[in-house]
């Protein structure tokens, strides 16, 4: 019996335009509720803007938010790790060094461009975050920083993942799919996400199921009983989930829900 749903966003549960069949969902949703079943946005965006997505029924939903730092529940904050100063310092000094590389810091409340000017490059990141700020120095942000993204030339992304992760103390380089490195916390991956909520709720990691399309996806992948990759998904995930859903583009996340539903229910 699942007793929670976990699902990616980009690439996943949203089509490839960044929208997704609202009204196809709430069916869907009030059905899920209807069974106890939790449903966990599980994604490397912050916390705020998965809010934004899930209106009107968002507090309803549970969050595995940046790639696992924040966890939140029923308007609680179960958990938010943040990134060691150390750690911050490092990558900062990795981005200086690299030339055409924009690097974006994300805090609890908000995320902040660092030293870019490029107008292009920030219109195209913004609406994953509310509030995006550019500034010029470190000391300009005042709160705790829970994950780091950086990106460079997509013929180099594959390298400086292998640097980071093997010279960067702390910080673990994942990619999404697409050409930027999110930098998460050694350990505070979506899998680690799912185990705190695991944990408050009582719930069996056999009793979840998870959808997912990228790298940063296999953690919680790997921990629920129930996995599936979409048919857009990385060659790495489909090798890795149990099943293949529909893309995206086809609604596969709500069509595999729905088969579910029909299957157990009626």
């Amino acid at each position: 019996m699942i007793k929670a749903i976990a699902v990616d966003m980009d690439g996943t549960f949203l089509h490839s335009d960044g929208t997704y069949n609202h009204d196809r969902f709430l069916k869907v949703f009030r059905q899920l509720q209807d069974h106890q079943i939790t449903l966990i946005a599980a994604s490397g965006n912050p916390h705020y803007q998965l809010k934004k997505q899930f209106a009107p029924v968002q507090a309803d939903l549970a969050y595995v938010a940046e790639n696992g730092v924040e966890v939140i529940q029923a308007g609680q904050v179960l958990s938010c790790e943040q990134m060691t100063s150390s750690a911050i310092q490092n990558v900062f000094q990795l981005h200086q060094d690299l030339p055409n590389s924009q690097f974006i810091l994300s805090g609890f409340n908000q995320a902040y461009l660092m030293g870019e000017k490029d107008d292009e490059f920030f219109d195209s990141v913004k609406h994953h975050y509310l509030g995006l700020k550019r500034i010029d120095d470190l000391q300009e942000v005042n709160e705790p920083i829970v994950k780091m993204q950086i990106k460079v030339p997509v013929d180099q992304t594959s390298q400086l993942q292998t640097y980071i992760n093997d010279h960067i103390q702390g910080v673990t380089a994942v990619t999404s799919g697409y050409d930027d490195l999110d930098l998460i916390i050694t350990g505070q991956d979506k899998a680690a996400g799912l185990a705190k909520l695991c944990q408050a709720n009582h719930w069996q990691a056999s009793e979840l199921m998870a959808f997912g399309d990228g790298q940063n996806d296999l953690s919680m992948l790997n921990f629920v009983g129930h996995s599936y990759a979409m048919a857009n998904g990385m060659a790495i995930v489909k090798e890795a989930a149990q099943n293949l859903a529909p893309s995206n583009d086809e609604d596969g996340v709500l069509q595999v829900i729905e088969a579910y539903l029909i299957q157990q229910y009626g």
